[in-house]
């Protein structure tokens, strides 16, 4: 399983706190180059072991010509000194139990480490832990509810400031938090859960639509209670290719308080 990409990515950040009332922000440019790569063993009909590499690079930042502005407003020292480059070199142990054709259930375990013998400033560590399941509703007409849940979190450890949790930025997939802006809660965890339902508009399959919520929540960085929970909910349509093939494009609307927003997707968010 891999995930290979290069951007230059300017992005709002809103600092490290879960407090909903605040919109107070700065814009940060940068360029962001990742390699992920995990190779994975079968060990029974639905359990995979694996291990993985994951680098990330964070260069070019800049916040409008001050890149000591970053460090001043999130109030956080590690990958926001000016001038700086933020790189993390990880290697991880990997868990997956896949029966999502079977009996609908889903499990992702993923716990990397970050030791400066491989590139990196500080040790750092995060865990991402997800978890899906699927029920398909009575009758033939394919309806399904599917909940989604994953718990990320770097252990209080001194991750550089754009590889720390954040909504819209889960590992491989970065669709949660429909109806937020991609980065707007971050810091040293994220709680997040989402439930889908999902049904077909005619008999054929090839036209459906899916309706969901989900939450959210950041600690807070001196109390680390998770004090704050963000809702989101939305709508939109699935256009199917063909009867024989899973493959649809995901066409939804979803806003939260504030907040609206417009997402396209090649299959079903999770």
């Amino acid at each position: 399983m891999g995930d290979i990409r290069s951007l230059y990515y300017p992005q709002d950040t809103w600092g490290l706190h879960g407090t909903p009332e605040s919109d107070n922000r700065i814009t940060i440019n940068y360029s962001y180059f990742r390699f992920y790569q995990t190779l994975f063993r079968k060990i029974s009909p639905n359990i995979y072991i694996g291990a993985g590499y994951h680098f990330d690079a964070h260069t070019d930042m800049d916040t409008h010509g001050d890149s000591s502005k970053l460090a001043d407003y999130t109030h956080y020292k590690y990958g926001t000194t000016p001038g700086e480059h933020s790189l993390s070199s990880g290697i991880s142990a990997n868990f997956l139990y896949d029966a999502r054709l079977t009996t609908g259930n889903y499990a992702n375990l993923v716990y990397r480490v970050n030791p400066t013998f491989i590139g990196n400033k500080t040790n750092w560590h995060s865990l991402y832990v997800d978890a899906r399941k699927y029920f398909p509703l009575s009758g033939d007409n394919g309806s399904m509810i599917a909940l989604w849940s994953y718990y990320w979190t770097v252990f209080d450890s001194p991750a550089p400031y754009l590889d720390l949790p954040s909504i819209g930025w889960d590992p491989y997939q970065q669709r949660s938090a429909r109806g937020f802006p991609q980065n707007r809660f971050r810091g040293s965890s994220v709680l997040y859960g989402e439930t889908e339902y999902r049904s077909p508009f005619i008999a054929n399959d090839h036209l459906g639509f899916a309706l969901f919520m989900n939450l959210n929540s950041i600690p807070e960085p001196t109390s680390h209670n998770f004090s704050y929970f963000h809702p989101a909910a939305g709508g939109g349509i699935r256009l199917k290719f063909s009867k024989l093939s899973t493959a649809k494009i995901a066409i939804d609307c979803a806003f939260s308080d504030g907040y609206a927003g417009i997402y396209l997707n090649l299959g079903d968010t999770f």
